[in-house]
């Protein structure tokens, strides 16, 4: 990338031109993968469907990135097309117009002027636009910084169609298992630190915290003012997890 206008009077070189056009047309796959997933989300976003037994219907997680990675795509890439269009005193005009409504001399064969009302152009459209003017864009100081402005913003609308990366448990071995077990926990964090001791506590859930206190097998230590979480000893609920599983099983064999 130059830094100053070259020998060839462009601030962005002929190398960050072609790259720049490369990721212009990209720009059609990360708006379709946009479009459908902020439509998802407005679908779904009061309530999604039930999955197993739940009281209530949960809604599907909303990732406001989605919304807001269309919202800053649209800005950058406009602020680029006015970015060439004010030095030169030019409007944006849609594809196959050359010159303004306002154009009063005769056009030549293969002019047209813009109609008088037409809509703000789409995002697609300000894409397709600095595609077909990048030498323009790369004549015009200041051009340079394009490529990086406009590469940030489709990476980062790219990187929120990403499914979320698997959340892995460590495994804890025993001597820290019985290092927290003194430890005060709200009943979401018991249940994160259980999935990472194995299969006697597989089914020690949030529910199940709930479960056992309602039962007075265990009792809570304190409660968060801000959150009103009740808090418990880690390992009065291990303990009471245990016991509490074993008596049902005894039942069910006998």
């Amino acid at each position: 990338m130059s830094f100053g206008a070259g020998a060839d009077h462009f601030y962005l070189d002929r190398i960050g031109q072609r790259q720049l056009v490369e990721i212009l047309r990209s720009v059609p796959t990360l708006i379709a993968g946009l479009d459908v997933a902020v439509g998802k989300q407005e679908k779904f976003g009061s309530g999604g469907p039930r999955v197993g037994r739940v009281e209530q219907a949960q809604p599907l997680p909303f990732n406001p990135r989605v919304s807001d990675a269309a919202t800053a795509l649209h800005h950058e890439l406009a602020t680029w097309v006015r970015f060439v269009c004010e030095p030169r005193g030019i409007w944006y005009w849609p594809e196959g117009c050359t010159h303004s409504a306002r154009f009063i001399g005769p056009l030549r064969e293969r002019e047209t002027r813009a109609p008088v009302h037409f809509s703000p152009p789409s995002t697609l459209e300000l894409a397709e636009w600095l595609d077909r003017n990048v030498a323009a864009l790369a004549l015009t100081p200041g051009g340079e910084e394009a490529l990086d402005a406009i590469r940030n913003v489709v990476v980062a609308g790219f990187a929120t169609l990403r499914p979320p990366r698997e959340e892995v448990i460590p495994q804890l071995d025993e001597d820290a298992v019985n290092e927290a077990r003194d430890y005060e926990m709200h009943r979401h964090a018991i249940a994160k630190a259980a999935r990472g001791l194995g299969e006697d506590y597989a089914g020690l859930t949030a529910e199940r915290v709930n479960t056992l206190r309602r039962a007075k097998k265990i009792f809570g230590t304190r409660c968060i003012v801000a959150t009103r979480a009740e808090l418990f000893r880690f390992g009065d609920v291990l303990d009471a997890h245990l016991e509490h599983k074993s008596r049902s099983r005894s039942k069910e064999a006998a």
